[in-house]
């Protein structure tokens, strides 16, 4: 009995990891000028020559338009459903985008015809897929994709428990942001992702402060804010660094960076955080950001996750 993951292009896990554990990522595209579309497949080589050319362009951003049901259809009768025999889809907060919607509206058409696909293939008929809201975005996926490939690993439970565990996962999950540029926040539209006040983003420029986010029930909610974009990440870092020592973390801390992840890495605050997470034995995974997620909250920005025990 094989079973596969799957997850959205907003779904942040450092690359290897997705390659070495063969997760399937649906892709986003992400459209400029209405006729220019760059895909988001998760290679971080791509993502950043985008970062470069494409996203840091406040004077157009960029619309959204994930892999749709059709194409997730096609994809799944003619691949998945061969390779697999149960299927685990992991989409981002339903409320903050339409993969979710896009998954559940093609798995409607999968399990109505891959029994002959099977059968024709000589493989066993017995097949079953289950599509998941987690409620989060970007490191916060990661978390609970990680959660599944450990579960895999274990080889100790079917199908049915993994998932259950995962959805039970989903209500713990923690997903924190710093954004980097909060003009980009401003424009974006409601409901695209994270959105500041006016008189918020008015004090923030003329201070030069940067607000710390979380996701909360679909929306970014500020919970504090720091001098300045460094700053700001560092106070989370020491924050999450707390957390570990107390215990108060499951097994594995994802973050993600609208940029080179080494500018992250040189920071003081996630060397202590990388030190004090090797002796609990918390495994910590640092991606470069989504371009799908770094569309709607700005390039540049920083995001974190965990799950609480």
């Amino acid at each position: 009995m094989k079973m596969g993951v799957v997850v959205d292009a907003t779904c942040d896990l450092a690359h290897a990891l997705v390659s070495e554990q063969e997760l399937v990522v649906l892709p986003a595209a992400l459209v400029l000028d209405r006729t220019r579309v760059l895909m988001d497949d998760r290679d971080p080589a791509r993502t950043l020559r985008m970062y470069r050319r494409y996203l840091c362009d406040r004077a157009q951003v960029p619309g959204i338009q994930p892999m749709s049901a059709v194409a997730m259809r096609e994809l799944f009768l003619n691949d998945l459903v061969l390779r697999y025999d149960r299927i685990l889809v992991l989409c981002m907060d339903a409320r903050l985008g339409e993969f979710f919607g896009h998954a559940t509206q093609a798995s409607f058409g999968v399990l109505k015809e891959y029994r002959q696909l099977r059968e024709d293939a000589g493989l066993d008929p017995s097949f079953a897929m289950r599509v998941l809201d987690t409620g989060t975005v970007g490191p916060g996926e990661g978390v609970l994709a990680d959660e599944a490939v450990r579960a895999l690993h274990r080889g100790q439970e079917n199908f049915d428990t993994i998932r259950r565990r995962v959805q039970a996962m989903a209500a713990r999950v923690k997903c924190r942001l710093v954004p980097a540029d909060l003009s980009y926040l401003q424009h974006r539209r409601r409901g695209d992702g994270a959105r500041m006040r006016g008189w918020d983003y008015r004090l923030g420029r003329w201070l030069g402060m940067r607000p710390l986010l979380a996701l909360e029930a679909g929306r970014w909610r500020a919970i504090g804010h720091g001098r300045n974009f460094r700053q700001t990440v560092s106070r989370l870092l020491g924050d999450t660094t707390a957390r570990v020592q107390a215990g108060e973390t499951g097994p594995v801390v994802v973050m993600s960076f609208g940029g080179d992840p080494r500018l992250i890495r040189a920071l003081p605050a996630y060397k202590e955080l990388e030190s004090k997470a090797a002796r609990r034995r918390i495994d910590l995974q640092l991606a470069v950001m989504s371009a799908t997620l770094a569309a709607q909250v700005g390039p540049g920005a920083f995001a974190l996750a965990w799950s609480e025990n």
